[in-house]
């Protein structure tokens, strides 16, 4: 039986002009927003539209700007920014004082012949201009054709790593792999975020569209932003992003019916000092694999990703995880 998407879901559309680039041909693009209850086959009809989508090498720029194909690659790791964050929490240097250090997690990839494919959100840095994607379902849906086609090369294996609010974008991706049988990760590395089904009494945040300014620069600093956001030069600039990127998950419901038990393997992480995400809400991604699931600390807040020495941490402990797996 054939479903009428368009009853469950809304679809926006808009057109980009690439101008030189693009032979002022212009590309459409759909990203599928939800607005009602969805299920097992609306879930799979819409990865299937996904799927049928044209992508052009300017949008591919537009969503991995950092990204560099290799000859002879081993391995694809996907990356998966915060709310409020760009890719080069992945992709930037080590940055202490006025001292810029390379990235462990590009430098191993570089030895090891594999590729760090990063996303980078619309709404933010060079794609500023672009509207904002709020709900992880329409982000999922909007990532995945721009990177099917490397995901697809099962003699390549990938990984995925999220943090914080990408935790659940890279979820939502993973339903959409596994429902159109696409190859799935070797791993999948989760760090200071709940697990999808945490129960909405239990989430610890409220809603920002029930905020007024004040308020929402409390809940952030709660998130541990960094306090040069909030100054009156600055603020107005963040204010937009950091509404849209916290509807991600203000607005995020867990479908049930499309809940996957993946087959392989999950490395969680916390931070010593965040402030939201608990230990015990981590340890909550146990419940969706049949394979391993461990949990390490890293020290630092909710953001560490912003401090050089605790992302080195974080990165060698994933790059020594990929070693013992072979890679």
């Amino acid at each position: 039986m054939s479903i009428d998407i368009s009853k469950h879901w809304s679809v926006l559309f808009y057109c980009q002009d690439f101008g030189a680039h693009g032979q002022g041909k212009r590309n459409l693009q759909t990203f599928f927003l939800f607005t009602s209850r969805e299920n097992s086959r609306i879930l799979k009809a819409v990865a299937s539209t996904a799927l049928t989508m044209t992508v052009s090498s300017d949008e591919i720029k537009a969503w991995l700007p950092m990204y560099k194909p290799l000859d002879k690659v081993r391995l694809r790791i996907l990356c998966f920014p915060s709310a409020g964050s760009a890719e080069n929490i992945y992709t930037g240097p080590a940055v202490r004082g006025t001292r810029r250090e390379p990235n462990k997690l590009v430098s191993w990839a570089k030895d090891a012949r594999a590729e760090i494919l990063a996303i980078q959100y619309p709404g933010r840095e060079q794609r500023r201009k672009e509207p904002f994607i709020k709900t992880c379902q329409a982000m999922a849906a909007a990532i995945l054709p721009v990177v099917q086609e490397k995901l697809k090369e099962e003699d390549v294996p990938y990984v995925l790593i999220a943090h914080s609010c990408g935790n659940w974008i890279a979820y939502e991706m993973l339903c959409l792999i596994k429902t159109m049988a696409m190859p799935m990760p070797s791993m999948f590395f989760v760090s200071c975020m709940a697990s999808p089904d945490i129960a909405a009494s239990a989430k610890p945040w409220k809603p920002n569209r029930e905020m007024n300014v004040s308020q929402l620069q409390a809940e952030c600093r709660l998130w541990d932003v960094n306090e040069i956001v909030f100054r009156p030069d600055v603020w107005p600039n963040f204010e937009p992003l950091l509404r849209a990127d916290f509807t991600l998950f203000d607005q995020y419901k867990h479908n049930i019916e499309a809940f996957h038990k993946f087959d392989f393997p999950i490395h969680g992480y916390c931070a010593s000092k965040d402030r939201k995400i608990s230990k015990k809400m981590v340890e909550g991604w146990r419940n969706f694999t049949r394979s391993d699931f461990d949990m390490e600390l890293i020290q630092g807040n909710h953001l560490f990703v912003y401090n050089a020495d605790a992302r080195d941490s974080w990165f060698e402990s994933i790059t020594d995880l990929l070693v013992a797996e072979g890679f």
